[in-house]
């Protein structure tokens, strides 16, 4: 199959799975534009007609539910083996924490502190207070990473994590600790998971249980798993040689092909 018949394809299989769950999907999507996108993405992933049908189209719906552009660099089509996998950006988790917080927000966002960088947080009579000077253009090494959130009724909630912190979440939570998300964009993925820490403490409520699973999906590490667990369902060792270049940090389940799309009929789709 051709690239462009794998597009248009993909194409039709699409669009009638989105609106087969239009009520798991965000009110204000602009569906015709998100599809448009999808296939702009599409069309610049590298040998496409590889990846499988069933995965392509999981994962674009995953960014549906969220109503994430996968253009706009909100969410991204990561190759692992022959599929694509879900997974959100850092841009895509404040979009979604923004969105879905029950407590109103005027701002959120995470940082990287490096070496030279002037650094403090202090509590004064239960209240957190945070210093931060970064030196410009620094170059330094990552000391660690925050995240703030700023609520419009003037409270806050920060918090911070070590580069040890973080490194002990990829080895032991990350379902590609070695993959190309950590070793290319390192500085991205500690602001994300510093957020994803602060996420816990903000009441976030989706709309509907597909919008959960596809957060949770969209996440670098599994927290509720044993490193054993998510190496399980993610080894390198069920990757051949030629693939592992382009596995980066996400992982595929089978439960999460789409049920209409048979075995026999995925590459068709």
């Amino acid at each position: 199959m051709s690239k462009s018949d794998k597009l248009k394809a993909i194409k039709e299989g699409l669009v009638p799975y989105i609106d087969d769950r239009k009520e798991a999907l965000p009110t204000d999507l602009n569906k015709p534009r998100f599809i448009q996108n999808c296939m702009a993405v599409l069309d610049g992933v590298k040998d496409l007609e590889k990846y499988t049908s069933a995965s392509i189209i999981t994962t674009m719906t995953k960014g549906a539910f969220l109503g994430l552009d996968f253009f706009q660099g909100e969410a991204y089509a990561i190759p692992y083996g022959t599929n694509l996998t879900f997974q959100t950006s850092y841009k895509g988790e404040v979009k979604i924490v923004k969105k879905y917080s029950i407590r109103a927000i005027k701002d959120v966002y995470a940082k990287v502190v490096k070496d030279g960088d002037e650094y403090l947080m202090e509590e004064h009579n239960g209240q957190q207070d945070l210093t931060f000077k970064p030196l410009a253009f620094n170059d330094g090494e990552i000391k660690g990473a925050f995240a703030i959130v700023a609520y419009v009724d003037g409270g806050i909630q920060i918090e911070e994590m070590s580069k040890l912190d973080i490194e002990n979440v990829r080895k032991k939570y990350s379902k590609q600790s070695a993959g190309m998300a950590w070793t290319n964009s390192y500085g991205e993925m500690c602001r994300k998971t510093v957020l994803r820490r602060l996420c816990k403490h903000i009441n976030i409520d989706f709309a509907n249980p597909e919008q959960q699973k596809a957060f949770d999906d969209g996440g670098s590490s599994e927290f509720n798993k044993k490193k054993e667990d998510v190496v399980a369902t993610s080894s390198l060792d069920d990757v051949s040689e030629s693939n592992k270049e382009d596995v980066i940090d996400a992982e595929f389940e089978e439960k999460d092909v789409p049920p209409d799309v048979s075995e026999s009929n995925r590459e068709g789709a």
